[in-house]
C-alpha cells in the first residue's frame, strides 16, 4: 500500500507497505535548505547521506546555488549557517490523488542584511513505485530575481580550485554504498562522466540487504533547460559519492529584475544496476512532456 504523512510546515514522508522511503523536509531547524533524507528503495538502507563529517552542509538531496551575488548560501560558517539563507515561506500546498503527491513550497533567499534577493518556487511531484520499488520524482524550480539583478556562481574550475563548478541539484550519497558506478546519456562511464554533458546521469552500488542487492539514482535535465544538455559533477571515491547536474559549471549566470530561471528535473530511484535502455526510455518519456505551469510569487 501506498501512503503519505504531512506535517504542515515541517516535512512530508512517504511509504510503500509501512516503510518509509523517502522523506522531504520543507523547512529545518537549521534554518538553511530544504532537503531529503533518508530515501532509499523502500525496505532497503538509506542511499542518502545527511551532515557527513567532511562536508556538514551536505544534507542528501537537496538544491543551493552555491553563490548569489558573491553571498555563500552553500557551506556553513562559523555559526553553523551559511552566510545567506534559504528561508521556507509556509504555507505549503499539498495535493494528492491515487497515483501521486504533489507539494508546492516558496522560499526567500536573503542575505546577511537581511535583504531578500530572490524568490523560488519549488513543485515536487511523487509517483506511485513500481512493483520493484523503483520510484520517480519530477521536480519543477522556479527562479526570480528579486529588486535588483543576480548573479548565480560556483567556485570557478582552475587549477588550485580542480574540485569547483558544483551547484544546483545534488546527490550525496550514503557512505554504505560500495563498488560505486555510473554511466550517462551520452555512453561515459565512470569518471568520463565528470565535467562533461548530458541529457541524464546515474550513480549506482552495492548496498547491504543482500548478497547482490544494488540501487541508483538517475537525474534527467529536461530539454527546456538552460544549458541543456547539462553539464555534471560526478565523484565516485570511497566514502564520497556525489552526483549534480550542474549548470553553472562552465560560467556564471545573471538575471536582470524580475525574471524567472526554470530548472526542471526527472530523478529516478532504482533497484538494480543501471541499465542503459530503460533510462534512455525514461528520459524520452520525461522529455517529452511540457514543463508545468507556474509562476513565482
Amino acid at each position: 500500500m501506498w501512503r503519505y504523512a504531512h506535517r504542515p510546515a515541517s516535512d512530508v514522508r512517504l511509504y510503500w507497505n509501512d516503510s518509509e522511503y523517502f522523506r522531504q523536509w520543507l523547512g529545518t531547524d537549521r534554518g538553511d535548505r530544504p532537503h531529503a533524507d533518508p530515501v532509499s528503495v523502500p525496505g532497503r538502507p538509506s542511499l542518502t547521506c545527511f551532515a557527513p563529517h567532511d562536508h556538514l552542509w551536505h544534507c542528501g538531496f537537496w538544491f543551493s546555488w552555491k553563490f548569489i551575488n558573491g553571498v555563500n548560501y552553500w557551506e556553513n560558517a562559523a555559526d553553523g549557517h551559511p552566510e545567506g539563507r534559504i528561508r521556507f515561506q509556509p504555507p505549503e500546498r499539498l495535493e494528492a490523488s491515487g497515483d501521486t503527491v504533489r507539494v508546492t513550497a516558496d522560499y526567500a533567499y536573503v542575505d546577511p542584511r537581511q535583504v531578500e534577493v530572490a524568490r523560488e518556487r519549488r513543485e515536487m511531484v511523487w509517483y506511485r513505485p513500481a512493483a520493484d520499488g523503483s520510484h520517480t520524482l519530477d521536480c519543477t524550480i522556479r527562479f526570480r530575481a528579486g529588486a535588483g539583478a543576480v548573479t548565480l556562481d560556483r567556485t570557478p574550475i582552475t587549477p588550485e580550485t580542480p574540485w569547483g563548478g558544483y551547484g544546483g541539484l545534488s546527490w550525496r550519497f550514503s557512505r554504505a554504498l560500495g563498488q560505486v558506478e555510473g554511466i550517462d546519456a551520452v555512453g561515459r562511464s565512470g569518471k568520463a562522466i565528470e565535467h562533461q554533458s548530458a541529457a541524464w546521469a546515474t550513480l549506482f552500488g552495492r548496498l547491504d540487504g543482500g548478497p547482490e542487492f544494488w540501487a541508483g539514482v538517475a537525474v534527467f535535465d529536461h530539454p527546456t533547460n538552460p544549458r541543456h544538455p547539462t553539464p555534471w559533477r560526478y565523484i565516485a571515491d570511497p566514502g564520497f559519492a556525489y552526483l549534480n547536474p550542474s549548470p553553472l559549471l562552465a560560467a556564471p549566470l545573471t538575471l536582470d529584475t524580475g525574471r524567472d530561471l526554470v530548472l526542471h528535473y526527472r530523478v529516478l530511484v532504482y533497484l538494480g544496476q543501471a541499465d542503459r535502455d530503460r533510462l534512455a526510455s525514461e528520459f524520452a518519456r520525461f522529455a517529452a512532456l511540457p514543463v508545468p505551469a507556474g509562476a513565482v510569487p
